[in-house]
């Protein structure tokens, strides 16, 4: 039970994307993330990729594949994007903003298919 604890805790954490293994989704288009090179364990935690220190996207896994929202910065580390996603599929709201922070455009997406956009 604890040697369990521990393996389940060790994978739920915040990961760099080159530390992790990709499976192409056939159903999303999007790539599955596993811990291990077989693609057998998937990745459960928040996937980040940076360029130097600075952050240019990040969002949660579930079972290998992106929940939650996903955040796309610019490289002022202001926020660029925010999208709702379920099961690798971008899926509810989308929030785009400007560099300064301001507020761009908002849009309803269902299925990676944005449906209106009000500006």
């Amino acid at each position: 039970m604890v040697l369990t604890l521990m393996v389940i805790i060790k994978y739920i954490m915040e990961k760099y994307f080159k530390e992790l293994y990709l499976k192409d989704d056939p159903i999303s288009g999007e790539s599955d993330y596993y811990i291990d090179n077989n693609l057998t364990i998937p990745y459960n935690g928040t996937v980040i990729d940076k360029d130097g220190d600075i952050i240019i996207w990040k969002f949660e896994v579930r079972n290998g594949k992106r929940t939650s929202l996903k955040y796309i910065y610019y490289s002022n580390g202001k926020i660029e994007q925010i999208n709702e996603c379920r099961g690798n599929v971008t899926f509810g709201v989308s929030k785009e903003f400007e560099e300064k922070g301001n507020l761009r455009s908002v849009s309803i997406v269902w299925n990676n298919d944005y449906l209106k956009i009000s500006i």
